[in-house]
């Protein structure tokens, strides 16, 4: 692990964990606390998928992702858009919204997927080091 990616690990451990705590205050009871440690693991798994699919390792990769894309955008435009009129009425609701628990556990959806997907994007990316071409070795003048 070079000095990015662990930068990266302890700059997403500090704002995850705070989300952590914070949804487990906000919340009451412990139905309430595991809805909004699920809704977490959801966020963050979403954000490990997406930062995978936008950050391909070679053309093979490159190539598969952009199948999987493909057919994700295919339902999502289809089926998808069909649903989402409702959850957005649900989600955009004004007692949801000033809700603090709702509230708290959309921002903490929203930011354990940065998080995730920022994360396994860094992590994923080549060093620089590593991919910059290598130089020619310089051969001395002659005497």
């Amino acid at each position: 692990m070079n000095r990015k990616q662990k930068g990266a690990f302890v700059v997403s451990l500090v704002l995850f964990v705070p989300l952590v705590i914070v949804s487990w205050m906000v919340a009451e009871t412990m139905q309430e606390r595991c809805v909004s440690v699920a809704l977490l693991v959801f966020g963050t798994t979403v954000g490990w998928v997406v930062g995978t699919a936008l950050s391909p390792r070679d053309t093979n990769e490159k190539t598969e992702f952009s199948t999987y894309i493909k057919a994700f955008a295919a339902f999502g435009t289809g089926y998808g858009a069909a649903k989402i009129d409702g959850l957005v009425e649900a989600v955009l609701n004004p007692d949801a919204l000033l809700h603090p628990l709702s509230g708290v556990r959309m921002l903490s959806v929203v930011s354990a997927f940065l998080i995730a997907m920022l994360m396994t994007f860094v992590v994923r990316s080549p060093d620089e080091a590593a991919s910059a071409p290598i130089a020619p070795a310089k051969t001395p003048p002659a005497p």
